[in-house]
C-alpha cells in the first residue's frame, strides 16, 4: 500500500510500502521548487514559474511568473548536448520518485534515475501500438558498454493528451556491488505507474541507457532531466532519495 502526502511549495511525501516479510521504509527529501539551488549548474533555458496556459494543440505554452513547477525554454542549439540536461545535486541509490509532468505536443524528454537509466517522457496521445521511445517506455543499452539490453515499451499507452498534467510513479532497485566493486545485482525497475496504471514491472536493465550521463554504473547517481525538443516542463511533487530493508 502505498500512502503520499502533498505540500505545495516544500515538496514533500511520506510514503511507506510494505512487502511480503519485510518492511521497506524511505528516506526522504523534499526538493522545493522556488528556486534551482537544488540542480547542480543549471542551464540558462531552465527556470521556476508559476503556471502554465495553453490547449491540446499548443506547442508551446504561455508561462506565468510565480513558483512551483520547473520549466525547460527549449533552444535548438542545445539539441543532443548532454550539458543542456538538469541534474540534481542529490545522489540516489534505490528510491520511489512521484513526479507530475507536462508536455506540449510534439514534445519529448526523459527522467534519467542516477543519470544513467532513462523512463522516456513523449507525447505519445493516440498511439496504438507504444514503442521503447514512447511515453514511459524504457530506453535500450548505450552503445559504448557492449550490453544487449533492448529497451521496454510500456504494456499499454497510459498517456493523457497534450498540456494536461500527467502524473508518474516509478519504484527503482539500484544495482548492487561488492566489497571488490564488482556488480553483482543490475539495476531494476520494481514499477513504473503511469496516470494510475502500471505499465512496466520488474524490468532488469543490464547497462546504462542510450541517453545515459555516464556509461559506467555506480551505487548511487543524480536525477537527470532531458532537454530536448520540442518544450518540457516537469513539476518535481515528491522525491526520496533512498531506501532500507528491516
Amino acid at each position: 500500500m502505498l500512502f503520499r502526502i502533498f505540500f505545495t511549495g516544500v515538496l514533500i511525501i511520506s510514503i511507506a510500502i510494505m512487502g511480503f516479510s519485510q518492511s521497506i521504509v524511505y528516506i526522504l527529501t523534499p526538493i522545493p521548487l522556488n528556486n534551482l539551488d537544488a540542480f547542480a549548474t543549471p542551464a540558462k533555458q531552465w527556470k521556476i514559474v508559476g503556471g502554465l496556459e495553453g490547449d491540446f494543440t499548443t506547442t508551446q505554452p504561455k508561462d506565468t511568473r510565480g513558483t512551483g513547477i520547473l520549466y525547460n525554454d527549449f533552444k535548438d542549439k542545445n539539441l543532443g548536448k548532454k550539458e543542456a540536461n538538469l541534474r540534481t545535486k542529490l545522489e540516489h541509490g534505490n528510491m520511489v520518485l512521484s513526479m507530475d509532468f507536462l508536455l506540449p505536443k510534439g514534445a519529448k524528454s526523459g527522467v534519467l534515475l542516477q543519470g544513467r537509466y532513462e523512463v522516456q517522457l513523449a507525447d505519445s496521445w493516440g498511439t496504438v501500438f507504444p514503442t521503447l521511445t514512447d511515453n514511459a517506455g524504457i530506453d535500450a543499452g548505450h552503445s559504448e558498454t557492449g550490453q544487449s539490453f533492448a529497451g521496454q515499451a510500456p504494456v499499454i499507452n497510459a498517456s493523457l493528451a497534450p498540456n494536461l498534467w500527467q502524473h508518474l510513479e516509478i519504484e527503482f532497485q539500484a544495482p548492487r556491488f561488492n566489497e571488490n566493486g564488482r556488480k553483482i545485482q543490475p539495476a531494476r525497475f520494481v514499477r513504473v505507474i503511469l496516470n494510475g496504471q502500471t505499465v512496466h514491472e520488474n524490468v532488469i536493465v543490464s547497462s546504462p541507457t542510450q541517453a545515459s550521463a555516464f556509461t559506467n554504473e555506480q551505487a548511487k547517481g543524480p536525477l537527470v532531466l532531458r532537454a530536448i525538443r520540442v518544450l518540457w516542463l516537469l513539476k518535481i511533487l515528491n522525491m526520496p532519495c533512498s531506501m532500507t530493508l528491516r
